[in-house]
């Protein structure tokens, strides 16, 4: 089942693109911001999205333009175009352009949500809400040589500091130690860089104590549940225990 939808949203101004980041980060989107008409234009060329938001007022390439080419390379993604309340004309000629929907300016956060979920046809089973399953990490220390990290929920920000100050307080207690397991759970699936965080999980415990690269040892339902062209080069680099 797929856990992550990539959006790309083809729009200039500063606010609407945050409002679409923050709101789409909540749940289980990794979003892709384009500044300019031809930026959105390169990055369809180039990335297969699952959906799409694109202004139609954009510098250099309006959103007219942005959704021919968009409608020539990839024909059933989802296209909503972004317009204000007052321009019929435009949501008219977006629709007969292949426009999958339009979404009016200003719109809230629960409009944007449904607007999306609605066009990708998500049911609310697929919608992931990080709010749900806050983050948390549990450490313990069952003998002098091992340390268990384990990471549940989902971060809505990056974990790495939190992670290294509650591991830290055992690290000092424990000189001999040669082996960390990173027990990481399901629901970081639903995180786009879950394993950039535990990439710099490891950087800095190794950095700051005389633990070894090679001692972190990964498991869990993170590592079952995601898609295998996610998690590759991750575990061609580390000991990743797949049962």
């Amino acid at each position: 089942m797929k856990t992550i939808f990539d959006c790309l949203i083809v729009e200039d101004d500063p606010l609407t693109q945050q409002l679409v980041e923050e709101t789409l980060h909540r749940y289980n989107f990794h979003v892709t911001i384009a500044k300019d008409g031809h930026v959105g234009q390169n990055q369809i060329r180039n990335h297969p999205y699952d959906v799409i938001l694109c202004d139609i007022m954009l510098p250099y390439a309006d959103g007219f333009q942005v959704l021919e080419k968009a409608r020539n390379l990839v024909e059933k993604t989802p296209i909503i175009m972004l317009t204000a309340l007052s321009d019929k004309n435009n949501v008219v000629r977006a629709g007969q352009a292949g426009a999958t929907a339009y979404l009016a300016k200003p719109f809230t956060n629960i409009q944007l949500i449904d607007k999306v979920s609605t066009s990708l046809g998500l049911t609310a089973a697929q919608l992931f809400d990080k709010k749900q399953y806050p983050f948390e990490v549990h450490v313990s220390t069952p003998d002098s040589h091992t340390m268990i990290l384990q990471l549940s929920g989902c971060p809505l920000k990056n974990p790495v500091k939190v992670v290294f100050e509650r591991a830290s307080q055992y690290l000092a207690a424990a000189p001999k130690l040669n082996q960390i397991c990173v027990e990481v759970s399901l629901e970081m699936a639903y995180e786009f860089r879950t394993t950039q965080y535990l990439e710099e999980i490891v950087s800095i415990i190794v950095h700051n104590s005389k633990v070894r690269e090679d001692a972190f040892v990964f498991s869990g339902a993170f590592f079952k549940q995601t898609d295998p062209e996610r998690i590759v080069a991750f575990c061609k680099r580390f000991k990743v225990d797949m049962d």
